[in-house]
């Protein structure tokens, strides 16, 4: 026996999950029936909760969508059932996004570096297994020679940026990016080791 996208296997009641399948956006009041939140606390925790946010329709009412409905139940989950606090709730939902995002960058680091063995850094194709297992490696953060402006130190630099004349504006920029660049080698000096 198939049973419906409207029915549950155990008493024919509507699925939640089913039955809201049909509509890309639901109402406040809509929501609320599925929910059994009020209108004036959901409106408060779309203040509170920075995953909350249903977009507005012309007429400026709620649009909510699935995504929405789930972060609602969630929430409501999270303080009825687990006893968390307001702020104890934001706490942990931010630090699931946080995992959420680092999962996610850590998969497209995984891809390109499978991409990289597949493919080899230089376009060519691997030949052999050692050729992968010396391409499996990340590769380094910067490939830059750390010795371009060796013999002139910045202070040098900015020192005879302040002996030439105030119509030359090129020298203090210089100057600047000198000094930036002298940060970004320390920056790169802690990297690497």
């Amino acid at each position: 026996m198939r049973v419906s996208d409207e029915e549950n296997t155990e008493g024919g009641q509507p699925d939640s999950a089913a039955g809201r399948g049909k509509k890309m956006y639901y109402s406040i009041s809509e929501v609320c029936a599925m929910t059994g939140i009020e209108p004036h606390i959901l409106r408060y925790w779309e203040k509170e909760f920075s995953l909350l946010r249903p977009k507005k329709n012309s007429g400026g009412k709620r649009a909510y969508k699935e995504k929405d409905i789930e972060a609602i139940v969630k929430i409501k989950r999270m303080l009825e059932e687990d006893k968390y606090t307001l702020q104890g709730a934001k706490n942990k939902l931010l630090d699931e996004r946080r995992e959420r995002r680092t999962a996610e960058e850590n998969a497209t680091a995984m891809r390109r570096r499978k991409t990289d063995v597949a493919v080899g850094r230089d376009g060519s194709a691997p030949t052999d297994s050692s050729a992968l297992a010396s391409t499996a490696s990340p590769p380094p953060l910067i490939s830059m020679p750390t010795d371009i402006f060796a013999d002139v130190t910045t202070r040098e630099i900015v020192m005879s940026d302040n002996n030439k004349s105030s119509n030359d504006s090129g020298g203090g920029n210089k100057a600047l990016i000198l000094s930036i660049r002298g940060e970004l080698l320390e920056v790169l000096g802690l990297l690497e080791s």
